[in-house]
């Protein structure tokens, strides 16, 4: 799973993020993943601030239901436009293929969309 937030500072594992961050985190199980990322997550829908997730197709219905399980309205967020959820096929594999530099200047559009967005 790929999260993009913009605005801080947050915390994530008892560190405070400052503004301009990139994480980069291996888990060994889905469990694992969203018991460390979860807080993260909920704390940025509470500020407000629009997240992309990127996720396997597989997995959406699961990522929702965590959300959920977190007391995120996915349906009222999406809506509002303060949350996407993007598939891995899609985001990463356009045409088939996986190409680096298309794939890091997609993030960096979808980051500076973050930034230059306001939420009603």
């Amino acid at each position: 799973m790929h999260h993009e937030e913009d605005c801080g500072p947050h915390w994530l594992c008892r560190l405070q993020l400052g503004k301009e961050r990139h994480v980069c985190a291996f888990f060994n199980t889905d469990d694992e993943e969203y018991r460390v990322l979860l807080p993260f997550i909920k704390d940025g829908f509470e500020r407000g601030d629009k997240a992309i997730h990127v996720v396997s197709p597989d997995q959406h219905r699961d990522h929702l239901e965590r959300l959920a399980g977190i007391g995120i309205d996915s349906t009222a967020v999406q809506r509002s436009g303060q949350f996407e959820l993007r598939s891995s096929t899609e985001t990463y594999l356009p045409d088939g293929r996986f190409d680096q530099d298309r794939m890091l200047q997609s993030f960096e559009q979808m980051a500076s969309g973050n930034a230059e967005e306001d939420l009603p």
